[in-house]
């Protein structure tokens, strides 16, 4: 039996570019059971985008477990980060923004494997392809278990490589539930940019740097796609997080 998984959405009202990100869920997550969790802040709302179409697109792709339409005053990634991290019940869920593609197969029940090998994990970060310039400092196996020839994990079919993170990300990554919840908590009502974590918040930033952070490798050239950028490129217009 397949396990479920619930992916959390943040979008907003872009159909087209809602519609390329489901598909390309649709035709590379494997063997798993998705269940969206979907938030809508009505950004770019107007005749034929409306979040309402952005709720029916995605129920057309995928089963919606809960879904929020946020009217509120001000709208913003960071509440609609904690209303759907607070929403994942599954032990471990798949945070995927409405503008990302998968660009190739994913096995995504390897991945929820290889954390329940590894409890120090709690979260792995879909290879962008975009690289840091770091040498990777450590390498996991499908077991969970550290590998030292760094030059066998990076072959594709025999394991996985992961490069440690200490730093939270909004792409599209696995992430451990109950670790979740606490960041959502207190991301709830907070303004601005919910990756830059106020130095005070000091709660909230030893949390973030507990477990290890990690990224996901499956051969070469990147996993997913931020196909945002390339939106804002061609209509001029930018997301006010």
């Amino acid at each position: 039996m397949k396990p479920e998984l619930d992916i959390t959405m943040t979008a907003v009202c872009r159909p087209n570019v809602v519609e390329r990100t489901l598909q390309s869920l649709k035709e590379n997550l494997y063997d798993v059971e998705p269940r969206l969790i979907l938030h809508v802040d009505p950004v770019f709302e107007g005749k034929g985008r409306k979040p309402e179409k952005i709720v029916r697109i995605a129920g057309s792709y995928f089963p919606i477990r809960k879904y929020h339409i946020n009217r509120e005053k001000h709208p913003g990634l960071p509440n609609a980060i904690s209303w759907c991290w607070g929403h994942a019940t599954t032990e471990v869920f798949l945070t995927f923004e409405d503008d990302w593609i998968l660009c190739r197969p994913l096995d995504a029940e390897r991945c929820i494997e290889m954390m329940g090998a590894n409890k120090e994990l709690t979260s792995i970060q879909l290879d962008g392809g975009f690289g840091d310039g770091s040498s990777p400092s450590k390498f996991i196996d499908d077991a969970g278990k550290q590998v030292n020839n760094k030059d066998a994990a990076v072959i594709e079919g025999l394991c996985h490589c992961y490069r440690i993170r200490r730093l939270i990300t909004l792409s599209p990554s696995f992430i451990r539930s109950d670790w979740a919840q606490f960041v959502a908590y207190r991301f709830k009502n907070k303004r601005g940019e919910p990756r830059r974590i106020p130095r005070t918040d000091n709660e909230l930033f030893d949390h973030l740097y507990t477990g290890d952070k990690c990224l996901y490798t499956q051969g070469p050239g990147g996993l997913v796609k931020d196909i945002g950028r390339q939106w804002q490129r061609k209509t001029g217009k930018r997301i006010i997080k």
